[in-house]
């Protein structure tokens, strides 16, 4: 035992973590999971074009950067798409994705490593259903 002290029982939550990660090969399954993922945003993303400059990762650290949002509709979605496609993913799908601190166009999915792939299509869907609205708004 390494003792009860905090910094004792911080050192045995971590080689807990750790030996889970390893013990279910959890980067192997993140590698996998996010790849899928990625290829679902793109696809969403091909299909409703001008709405993201570029979406990258690596397993299921994801970055979407969005274009500027046209002058016309900055009030009802913000400067950058990201504000409207990132609120209505919290507000209305509950799903957790927050902006960069460095950059408004961007926003990002950090998903536990545990994730199933069902909770993925479930956000992929939100995420289809949020652009799509906001493209069809966009373009008539």
């Amino acid at each position: 035992m390494l003792g009860s002290s905090p910094n004792g029982i911080s050192a045995a939550a971590g080689l807990a973590s750790l030996e889970y990660i390893l013990e279910h090969d959890l980067i192997s399954a993140a590698a996998e999971k996010g790849e899928y993922f990625i290829g679902e945003l793109k696809r969403i993303g091909e299909k409703y074009p001008g709405i993201f400059k570029e979406i990258r990762g690596k397993g299921l650290m994801i970055g979407l950067e969005t274009y500027e949002t046209p002058e016309a509709y900055k009030l009802q979605f913000g400067d950058y798409y990201a504000d409207a496609i990132n609120n209505d993913l919290v507000d209305i799908y509950r799903i957790q994705a927050n902006h960069t601190i460095n950059n408004p166009a961007v926003f990002r999915f950090l998903p536990p490593l545990t994730i199933r792939k069902e909770d993925l299509d479930y956000v992929a869907d939100a995420f289809e259903k949020s652009v799509k609205k906001i493209y069809e708004t966009v373009n008539g």
